[in-house]
């Protein structure tokens, strides 16, 4: 049997692979973090429709971040937004009942400055400036590299938590 691949399938099986390497190195390092109360006071909502993706990513940022929010779509997601207003929002793109674009762009009407940071196979050169201008912090392309997103996520959280210490000025 001959299997032909195009580079771009060579190329995310090689992406894939190397998430999963990642994930397995991760999940090995929270066990030896876990009970630790050194977790960031930041809230951060994840829309995800894929249930393992959505619990694996759960688990990462539950074991650095106090509140975690879960939603397994944009409607779900829009609703816990408004009844929590969390301080980061982490989500896919294509999903089922409201895609993450849509949820974010009600997001954005309401509050333009929360960071919304989307996990999405689309490379489309359209559709990354579509997310530019409605002003996405950024775009992770999936499979996930989990040190890209945990490195955005730090970049966020940081500059929230700066803003949270500077005095207020009259």
């Amino acid at each position: 049997m001959v299997f032909i691949y195009s580079s771009l399938a060579v190329a995310e099986n090689l992406r894939y692979r190397k998430w999963c390497e990642e994930k397995l190195s991760w999940d090995r390092s929270l066990d030896v973090n876990e009970g630790q109360n050194d977790k960031v006071n930041l809230s951060i909502l994840y829309v995800e429709d894929e249930l393992i993706t959505r619990m694996t990513i759960h688990k990462i940022l539950a074991a650095r971040y106090t509140t975690i929010y879960l939603a397994q779509d944009g409607r779900e997601g829009l609703d816990i937004f408004e009844q929590h207003n969390p301080d980061i929002i982490i989500t896919d793109t294509r999903m089922p009942i409201m895609d993450g674009l849509k949820m974010s762009q009600a997001i954005r009407a309401v509050n333009p400055e929360i960071p919304i940071i989307f996990t999405t196979a689309n490379e489309d050169s359209e559709f990354i400036q579509e997310t530019r201008n409605l002003g996405i912090t950024r775009n992770i392309i999936k499979p996930i590299l989990l040190k890209d997103l945990l490195a955005t996520v730090e970049e966020v959280a940081s500059k929230i938590l700066s803003r949270r210490t500077l005095p207020a000025t009259e």
